[in-house]
Protein backbone atom coordinates (compact mmCIF):
# COMPACT_ATOMS: atom_id res chain seq x y z
CA UNK A 1 0.00 0.00 0.00
CA UNK A 2 1.30 3.70 -0.92
CA UNK A 3 -0.09 6.13 1.64
CA UNK A 4 0.34 10.17 1.31
CA UNK A 5 -0.71 13.39 3.04
CA UNK A 6 0.10 16.65 2.34
CA UNK A 7 -1.14 19.67 4.75
CA UNK A 8 -0.82 23.68 4.27
CA UNK A 9 -2.15 26.01 5.89
CA UNK A 10 -4.13 28.86 2.86
CA UNK A 11 -4.88 32.22 3.60
CA UNK A 12 -8.37 31.77 1.16
CA UNK A 13 -11.93 31.63 2.96
CA UNK A 14 -12.63 28.02 3.24
CA UNK A 15 -15.96 28.14 0.52
CA UNK A 16 -13.83 29.23 -1.80
CA UNK A 17 -10.93 26.45 -1.58
CA UNK A 18 -13.95 24.11 -1.35
CA UNK A 19 -15.55 25.69 -4.45
CA UNK A 20 -11.97 25.15 -7.08
CA UNK A 21 -11.50 21.56 -5.43
CA UNK A 22 -15.35 20.26 -6.35
CA UNK A 23 -15.15 21.85 -9.84
CA UNK A 24 -14.02 19.09 -12.05
CA UNK A 25 -13.89 21.52 -15.00
CA UNK A 26 -10.69 23.24 -12.67
CA UNK A 27 -8.57 19.93 -12.02
CA UNK A 28 -6.33 20.63 -14.60
CA UNK A 29 -5.02 24.09 -13.34
CA UNK A 30 -3.83 22.51 -10.23
CA UNK A 31 -4.60 18.77 -9.79
CA UNK A 32 -0.85 17.18 -10.71
CA UNK A 33 -2.35 13.74 -11.05
CA UNK A 34 -5.05 14.59 -13.00
CA UNK A 35 -4.49 13.63 -16.61
CA UNK A 36 -7.60 14.55 -18.15
CA UNK A 37 -11.18 12.54 -17.60
CA UNK A 38 -11.54 9.23 -19.85
CA UNK A 39 -15.38 10.24 -19.82
CA UNK A 40 -16.94 13.89 -19.72
CA UNK A 41 -17.44 14.05 -15.22
CA UNK A 42 -21.20 15.16 -14.20
CA UNK A 43 -21.72 19.03 -14.73
CA UNK A 44 -22.46 19.15 -10.59
CA UNK A 45 -21.00 16.49 -8.37
CA UNK A 46 -22.60 14.94 -5.40
CA UNK A 47 -21.82 11.34 -3.09
CA UNK A 48 -22.06 8.88 -5.30
CA UNK A 49 -21.03 10.66 -8.73
CA UNK A 50 -18.87 8.77 -10.97
CA UNK A 51 -15.85 9.85 -12.65
CA UNK A 52 -13.89 8.59 -14.88
CA UNK A 53 -10.00 10.14 -14.31
CA UNK A 54 -6.77 9.59 -15.99
CA UNK A 55 -4.22 10.13 -13.25
CA UNK A 56 -0.78 10.80 -14.38
CA UNK A 57 1.70 8.65 -12.18
CA UNK A 58 5.67 7.97 -12.72
CA UNK A 59 5.50 9.21 -15.93
CA UNK A 60 2.49 6.51 -17.50
CA UNK A 61 -1.35 7.57 -17.26
CA UNK A 62 -3.71 5.26 -15.63
CA UNK A 63 -7.46 5.22 -15.67
CA UNK A 64 -9.42 5.27 -12.52
CA UNK A 65 -13.01 5.09 -12.28
CA UNK A 66 -14.24 6.82 -9.33
CA UNK A 67 -16.84 7.82 -7.05
CA UNK A 68 -17.26 10.58 -4.70
CA UNK A 69 -18.33 8.50 -1.35
CA UNK A 70 -17.97 12.00 0.83
CA UNK A 71 -19.29 15.49 -0.53
CA UNK A 72 -19.73 17.57 2.93
CA UNK A 73 -19.24 21.55 1.76
CA UNK A 74 -16.56 23.28 2.18
CA UNK A 75 -15.42 21.27 4.40
CA UNK A 76 -14.93 17.57 2.53
CA UNK A 77 -14.70 15.94 -1.27
CA UNK A 78 -13.66 12.34 -0.71
CA UNK A 79 -13.04 9.80 -3.97
CA UNK A 80 -12.82 6.24 -3.81
CA UNK A 81 -11.86 3.63 -6.90
CA UNK A 82 -9.84 1.72 -8.99
CA UNK A 83 -8.13 0.87 -11.86
CA UNK A 84 -8.74 -1.40 -14.45
CA UNK A 85 -5.37 -2.99 -13.15
CA UNK A 86 -7.27 -3.93 -9.63
CA UNK A 87 -5.24 -0.84 -8.05
CA UNK A 88 -7.65 0.71 -5.52
CA UNK A 89 -7.38 4.03 -3.51
CA UNK A 90 -8.47 6.70 -1.95
CA UNK A 91 -8.35 10.94 -2.47
CA UNK A 92 -9.70 12.84 0.54
CA UNK A 93 -9.54 16.58 0.49
CA UNK A 94 -10.51 17.82 3.95
CA UNK A 95 -10.32 22.11 5.20
CA UNK A 96 -10.47 23.20 8.32
CA UNK A 97 -11.17 26.58 9.30
CA UNK A 98 -8.45 28.79 10.78
CA UNK A 99 -8.06 32.39 12.08
CA UNK A 100 -7.49 33.88 8.37
CA UNK A 101 -8.47 31.05 5.79
CA UNK A 102 -8.17 27.42 6.39
CA UNK A 103 -6.07 24.08 6.45
CA UNK A 104 -6.37 21.92 3.60
CA UNK A 105 -5.26 18.26 3.46
CA UNK A 106 -4.93 15.91 0.80
CA UNK A 107 -4.36 12.85 1.71
CA UNK A 108 -4.97 9.20 0.51
CA UNK A 109 -3.50 6.27 -0.79
CA UNK A 110 -2.74 3.37 -3.48
CA UNK A 111 -3.42 -0.22 -2.83
CA UNK A 112 -3.50 -3.67 -5.11
CA UNK A 113 -0.86 -6.72 -4.84
CA UNK A 114 1.54 -4.86 -7.06
CA UNK A 115 2.02 -2.34 -4.83
CA UNK A 116 4.14 -3.96 -2.48
CA UNK A 117 8.20 -3.08 -0.98
CA UNK A 118 10.07 -0.63 -3.24
CA UNK A 119 7.19 -0.19 -5.74
CA UNK A 120 4.99 1.44 -3.20
CA UNK A 121 7.42 3.41 -1.36
CA UNK A 122 8.56 5.00 -5.15
CA UNK A 123 4.45 5.56 -5.82
CA UNK A 124 4.10 7.54 -2.27
CA UNK A 125 7.31 9.60 -3.10
CA UNK A 126 5.67 10.52 -6.49
CA UNK A 127 2.22 11.45 -5.29
CA UNK A 128 3.58 13.21 -2.53
CA UNK A 129 5.75 15.36 -4.68
CA UNK A 130 2.70 16.03 -6.79
CA UNK A 131 0.62 16.80 -4.64
CA UNK A 132 2.60 19.36 -2.74
CA UNK A 133 3.18 20.97 -6.41
CA UNK A 134 -0.67 20.30 -6.24
CA UNK A 135 -1.22 22.88 -2.62
CA UNK A 136 1.26 25.42 -4.81
CA UNK A 137 -1.17 25.79 -7.50
CA UNK A 138 -4.48 26.17 -5.77
CA UNK A 139 -2.67 28.91 -3.23
CA UNK A 140 -2.09 30.31 -6.97
CA UNK A 141 -5.87 30.17 -7.98
CA UNK A 142 -7.59 30.68 -4.75
CA UNK A 143 -5.38 34.27 -4.15
CA UNK A 144 -6.39 35.38 -7.80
Amino acid sequence: MAKFEVTNALEVNPMRLYTIIADTSRWGDWFQLHGGFAEDPPEHIGVNSMLAQNIRMLGMTQRLDLTITAFKPPMELTLSGRSPAGITCEFTFAIERRPGGCQLTISGDFAGPVLTGQLSQVIENDAQTQLVKSMAKLREIAAA
